[in-house]
């Protein structure tokens, strides 16, 4: 009895404990219950706190929005008034009534300036006081109307000008005269947010739509008039392309900082001078914003004249106009808005300058290219080559190099060498600046030095004519190691990239995988370096972005035969049956490596391997003599080709076991387009078809969409719609928009590219590349294509079309 009373005590002892227990459990319970409803007041109450300051944060903004309007639109009225006021004589002359006219412009703006307690809407009146009225729905019409009673807008005496710029006759009576005004458009500011979406930042943080100035001392008032872009208004239609490597802000060369010649200092302008200038009829202004360290600061106004030789500068904190002498305007590549002025008060350090579209930059680049081409013109539509390659053999070069590297023959010179090391002379301390200083005295000073760059024992170095040192930019360089891990650089390639006028231009220096037997890892080699040089921008490859690719160096591809018969053959100068069993030639059929290169005729022979000062070959590994350096290019498709004037070998160079090799070119120079004047030009894709031969990540299908991009047209990528689920996707004209291009010039077209990306949308990935020549699309209303898509330099697939190009005058948009 006593154990089972013993027993129920414990168990009512342990239940006690559990229900204590529980009791302490539900008021911790309960404390976090209160904790959270106070939590959960306090952020309502900060919700309401948050949501009363957002309204009244949109109060604000719709006061400011009142007041900004209003502001703009009284400093209009002072614009106008002060043009009026400042009793200009030529004016005067042309206005008897001028008073009468200023008190109707007076009257009208003070109208508009009583707005209500609201937002502004398009149907009141655009942002820039101009009728919404005059907007037309054509994506290319332009208005040619200013709502202003002292302009003549009737269509008798408002000529017909660009679509990127208006002309207007002040007053009534003299059509032609020097006091017409020719304004550079500006984008709509409701619209040219879907711009700035492709370009930077810094473009984006500076309000265009307040840049408006009144330029003193007599001067007109330049407030540039609105152009309508209803084409650019569906934001769903473009993709940003992934940005390039940052561009160098330094000089426009690596390090020979030397001028293409003595340069005379800016000569200063009298105001009569500046007046006459300004006042010419030949004069577009331009409004551009200063970029310092991606910010954009002071506002500039650029006023050329190609007809007269002149470019002015207007300061906008000394309120003063200056002559600027430029010597080279290059567009950026990675800013669409952005430009590069080189000048000669600031010779080595270029000025950014950002317009407000895309297509005001385009628009100054051809009035300055045209006013650089009268005062400095390029003599000639070719320029001549000189490529050389050599394994120096980690030895003392030799000190005459006039056997094969000839001097002063050629506007460009390119030279890779490989296996560069040896004991530097003295005064240098490393091998590299002793072979690139050797090279520059070997060719004088009549050259100066582009760019220059080694990976490991890889060196390459370019130069150019002095004179045409300022038709030059957008230099690049870059490095890629193919050796253990992608670190060891005993293997590998070194480039440089760069612009000659409108010509785009590559140069790789490369040493790829050594021995008889290892032709895959050579092949590898090739695909490795397409993958990794970087010297152009993503997502082009260095074999589609270029419109002369040359690629050359120590490839070591051998000769697939006996050596004894190698031995005769060399002896007979059979070459043609030596080349049968190159390696080299072998890829490239079958397309394992270099797609699409071409190589020239080789009429000498194999340049590997010799015994060290004899021309005899060294039996000692019995080693198969091959033409292991060799000199190879690619082009763009249509584009025209280079003239190979000689390929061959220097025998009297003999440090080395290789043979010196070098090849000339003549290319043909593309030079820098004009606009035309009176035509404005579109691309659109009739039909597309697209063929995938390999599947996706073990797919079957996936999702593509097409990207259309290239450097002319108006936006960087226009868009396709989407196509779900296939691998022979195909689109028709509804589902592509159209492309517009910032050029109407055929000559300028014929040579312009357009490349086509193939995407799988859910992946968001690239599966492929296509590039399409619109120099057939100039000689025919219509163009049938069937073009190679490719993804780092090898085959993906296919791409089948109708293009098709249309010129359209101002006339007929207006019709």
């Amino acid at each position: 009895m006593q154990k089972k009373v013993n027993k129920l005590s414990s168990l009512c002892a342990s239940t006690s404990d559990k229900v204590k227990q529980a009791n302490a459990r539900d008021h911790i319970k309960l404390n976090k219950l209160e904790e959270a409803e106070n939590e959960h007041n306090l952020a309502l109450n900060e919700f309401e706190q948050a949501k009363a300051q957002t309204l009244q944060m949109l109060l604000r903004i719709n006061e400011k929005n009142k007041c900004l309007i209003k502001n703009r639109l009284y400093h209009y009225l002072d614009c106008f008034a002060n043009f009026f006021e400042c009793g200009h004589l030529l004016m005067a002359s042309m206005w008897p009534s001028l008073q009468q006219q200023k008190e109707a412009t007076l009257n009208r703006y003070q109208q508009l300036a009583q707005l209500p307690n609201e937002f502004l809407t398009e149907k009141d009146i655009s942002e820039d006081g101009i009728e919404a009225s005059s907007f037309s729905s054509s994506p290319t019409t332009v208005p040619h109307q200013v709502a202003s009673p002292f302009f003549d807008t009737s269509p008798s005496s408002t000529p017909v000008s660009s679509p990127l710029s208006t002309t207007i006759q002040l007053g009534s009576s003299h059509p032609g005269s020097p006091a017409t005004l020719r304004f550079v458009h500006v984008l709509d500011a409701t619209r040219a947010d879907d711009l700035r979406s492709s370009d930077s930042c810094e473009d984006q943080s500076y309000d265009w739509d307040n840049d408006v100035d009144l330029l003193s001392e007599g001067s007109v008032v330049l407030t540039p008039p609105i152009l309508p872009m209803a084409h650019l208004n569906n934001t769903n239609s473009f993709m940003n392309m992934s940005q390039s490597p940052s561009e160098s802000n330094g000089t426009l060369f690596d390090s020979d900082k030397s001028p293409a010649e003595p340069l005379a200092e800016a000569v200063a302008l009298s105001p009569q001078q500046v007046n006459s200038i300004l006042e010419d009829k030949n004069t577009v202004f331009f409004v551009a914003r200063k970029v310092y360290k991606n910010l954009p600061k002071r506002r500039k106004i650029l006023a050329v004249n190609s007809a007269k030789l002149v470019m002015l500068i207007f300061d906008t904190l000394k309120k003063k106009w200056k002559s600027l002498e430029i010597l080279q305007v290059s567009k950026s590549v990675k800013y669409s808005k952005r430009i590069h002025l080189l000048s000669v008060k600031r010779k080595q350090l270029p000025q950014n300058l950002s317009f407000q579209s895309k297509i005001l930059r385009e628009r100054f680049c051809v009035q300055a290219y045209q006013l650089l081409s009268r005062k400095t013109p390029f003599v000639g539509d070719s320029i001549k080559l000189f490529i050389g390659t050599w394994n120096v053999g980690e030895t003392t070069p030799a000190n005459n190099l006039e056997s094969w590297i000839p001097k002063d023959q050629y506007d460009i010179y390119a030279i890779g060498v490989q296996e560069c090391e040896y004991i530097p002379r003295q005064g240098y301390n490393t091998p590299e600046a002793d072979w690139f200083s050797q090279l520059k005295e070997h060719l004088g000073e009549n050259y100066i030095k582009v760019a220059g760059l080694s990976l490991g024992l890889i060196r390459l170095i370019v130069f150019t004519r002095r004179e045409h040192y300022y038709c030059i930019s957008h230099v690049k360089k870059g490095t890629e190691a193919t050796g253990i891990a992608h670190v060891m650089t005993n293997k590998g390639a070194v480039g440089i990239s760069f612009n000659f006028l409108e010509n785009r231009l590559c140069f790789i220096s490369s040493h790829l995988a050594a021995f008889q037997d290892r032709c895959v890892d050579r092949n590898a080699n090739y695909f490795d370096i397409v993958k990794g040089l970087k010297v152009t921008r993503p997502p082009l490859d260095i074999t589609n972005s270029f419109h002369y690719l040359f690629w050359f160096g120590d490839l070591n591809y051998r000769i697939d035969m006996n050596r004894d018969k190698v031995i005769d053959l060399i002896k007979a100068k059979d070459w043609e049956t030596l080349y049968q069993s190159d390696q080299l030639k072998r890829e490239r059929a079958n397309q394992n490596a270099f797609i699409g290169f071409t190589e020239g005729k080789i009429s000498f022979p194999p340049t590997y391997r010799y015994i060290r000062g004899t021309n005899t070959y060294n039996d000692k590994k019995q080693r198969i003599p091959s033409w292991c350096d060799r000199v190879l290019w690619k082009t763009l498709p249509k584009c025209p080709a280079p003239v190979q004037t000689s390929y061959n070998c220097s025998d009297q160079i003999l440090t080395s076991d290789h043979m010196p090799v070098y090849s000339t070119f003549e290319l043909p120079v593309m030079h820098h387009p004009s606009i035309e004047t009176n035509s404005t030009c579109s691309l659109k894709v009739l039909e597309l078809r697209a063929e995938i031969f390999k599947r996706i990540e073990k797919k079957s299908h996936c999702d593509s969409v097409v990207v259309f991009h290239s450097p002319f047209v108006l936006v960087d990528t226009v868009t396709s719609s989407v196509q779900t689920k296939t691998l022979t996707p195909s689109w028709e004209a509804h589902q592509i928009p159209t492309i517009y291009l910032t050029s109407a010039n055929k000559d300028f077209i014929k040579n312009q590219h357009v490349y086509l990306r193939l995407r799988d949308h859910n992946r968001d990935q690239d599966i492929g590349m296509a590039i399409i020549s619109l120099a057939e699309l100039c000689r025919t209303e219509e163009y049938n294509f069937k073009v190679d898509v490719t993804y780092k330099a090898e085959l993906k697939g296919k791409f089948h079309g109708k293009l098709k190009l249309e010129f359209m005058t101002e006339e007929s948009l207006e019709e």
